[in-house]
């Protein structure tokens, strides 16, 4: 996959240290199943799991950020990937706002945070970082404005193909 990477994607791969994805449509496929209870149910894609552990063993940081509340389902799925719940923000009003609590935590820049988002209110802060990305079934208005655009939908491994396109990219650094 590294020689079809684009140079500029390469390069701006090699600086990320951070992934951050909003969940609902990106993460998983958008649905909301619905429980007799109320309960929300979730479905996830096991090739974009595989690639959230990829991407540990890498040494790059998973963060999850979301304006809905992160239920048990949520919570679970990063145990079993051994992602810390203290990387889901959920609740969020502004995910620019997350994301500059995010990199003051792990004492980084924009340049080292790579984003994929779904709709508008992920837009602003996949303007700002250092590495864009949406799944090929996102906001048609947002398209246009990310550095990489996968060619799988959301919850059906465009997590994975773009954690790929990361690691792939960052061999090319000699740091």
């Amino acid at each position: 996959m590294a020689e079809n990477i684009p140079a500029e994607l390469s390069e701006k791969a090699k600086h990320i240290k951070i992934i951050a994805l909003d969940i609902d449509g990106t993460l998983t496929e958008g649905s909301i199943f619905m429980g007799p209870n109320g309960e929300e149910l979730k479905v996830f894609n096991v090739k974009d799991g595989h690639g959230l552990r990829k991407a540990e063993i890498h040494g790059i940081k998973i963060y999850l950020i979301t304006a809905r509340e992160a239920n048990q389902a949520i919570f679970q799925r990063m145990e079993d990937l051994k992602i810390p719940r203290e990387r889901v923000f959920h609740r969020v009003k502004s995910k620019t706002e997350a994301a500059d609590v995010i990199l003051e935590r792990e004492k980084l820049l924009l340049a080292n945070m790579a984003f994929m988002g779904d709709d508008e209110p992920d837009l602003s802060l996949l303007k700002r970082v250092g590495l864009s990305g949406a799944p090929i079934d996102a906001c048609k208005t947002l398209i246009p404005e990310v550095d990489f655009v996968s060619r799988f939908a959301g919850g059906k491994g465009a997590v994975r193909e773009f954690i790929d396109l990361i690691i792939e990219g960052k061999k090319f650094d000699k740091n």
